[in-house]
């Protein structure tokens, strides 16, 4: 079944890649590589490290609700491990994987790390939504009426599930569980968990505003990357469509979000005016220096981390998801 789902996924990643590359036009696609500029994949570079510092803050707040089990360096290996998990596994469920059992590993337990785990995606979601709520008017003058209204009725649809129905969820689960809650104190510790990440304002305003500053870093990435190839659009124009682009790039139908990113950055540049042959490059550099940066600044922590500890965790955290996951 993985083996499956991985070969669906090449074969989505692969067709798409192609198909723009039999469109492009090869001549102003090696006058837009001849301009490349360096700096701008120095300071690219240096303000996704940004983006990983901030992630990790986040992670770190979100592990050490009620007990404190992770430094920010600590928080830091455990980012770059998952994200180096994403490019070796070639799917973002190995760093999610990854990320589960190194937490279990400094000492949070098996349901506290998932859920933790859980709300950090969900955090990097909601900042999408919200930047893409910020800036989308910017967009209506650029687009058709009913495009704009499909899309603003996405967005407002997801701020209603994210801001509304979450917390309801919660208290709902918090009040019709609570014989069960009572029985299995890992679950009361887990749904009680839950209910102060949601719950405490200041942990969920930190959470927040650490993944806006986030996302923010790495547009001002792809921003510095665009600047380079020579289009004349302003940061704030782009602001309207690089938060929908990272929603799309971010749908888990591709191999490392290859072929479904660059569709997503023709489309969204596109809007703007933004040749093809341009915005393709531009979302493979930022996906090159995503991976660059990643492997750069990931090896030396993995390699000053207890390997074989981390093995013998994710082992464990698979024998104990198959329990689980076994009909009582």
């Amino acid at each position: 079944m993985k083996q499956t789902s991985l070969i669906i996924k090449l074969i989505i990643s692969m067709g798409i890649l192609a198909i723009f590359l039999f469109r492009l036009d090869m001549a102003t696609v090696r006058d837009i590589v001849t301009h490349i500029s360096a700096s701008a994949w120095v300071y690219a570079i240096l303000l996704i490290i940004a983006q990983m510092c901030l992630l990790s803050l986040r992670w770190q707040i979100l592990l050490n609700i009620g007990r404190r089990h992770l430094t920010f360096q600590d928080s830091v290996k455990v980012t770059l491990a998952s994200m180096l998990a994403n490019l070796l596994l070639i799917t973002s469920v190995g760093g999610i994987f990854v990320r589960i059992a190194l937490a279990v590993q400094y000492g949070a337990s098996l349901l506290k790390s998932f859920i933790a785990t859980a709300i950090d995606r969900v955090m990097t979601l909601a900042a999408l939504i919200i930047l893409s709520a910020i800036f989308l008017p910017m967009l209506a003058p650029k687009i058709d009426s009913e495009l704009f209204q499909t899309i603003a009725l996405c967005v407002g649809l997801s701020l209603i599930l994210l801001f509304g129905f979450m917390p309801l969820f919660v208290k709902y689960l918090s009040q019709t569980l609570p014989g069960l809650t009572r029985q299995d104190r890992r679950i009361r510790y887990g749904l009680r968990y839950l209910q102060v990440a949601l719950r405490h304002k200041k942990i969920l305003a930190m959470s927040i505003i650490t993944s806006l500053l986030a996302q923010s870093a790495y547009f001002i990435a792809v921003y510095c990357v665009a600047v380079s190839t020579g289009i004349d659009v302003s940061f704030w124009k782009m602001m309207a469509v690089l938060p929908v682009i990272a929603l799309i790039a971010s749908l888990p139908i591709g191999v490392g979000g290859w072929g479904v990113r660059e569709g997503a950055f023709i489309f969204g540049l596109g809007l703007l005016g933004v040749p093809l042959e341009t915005a393709f490059l531009i979302s493979v550099q930022i996906g090159l220096i995503g991976m660059l940066t990643t492997v750069l600044a990931g090896l030396p922590m993995i390699l000053t981390m207890d390997i074989s500890h981390v093995k013998t965790q994710a082992v464990l955290l698979t024998s104990r998801l198959r329990d689980a996951a076994r009909p009582k």
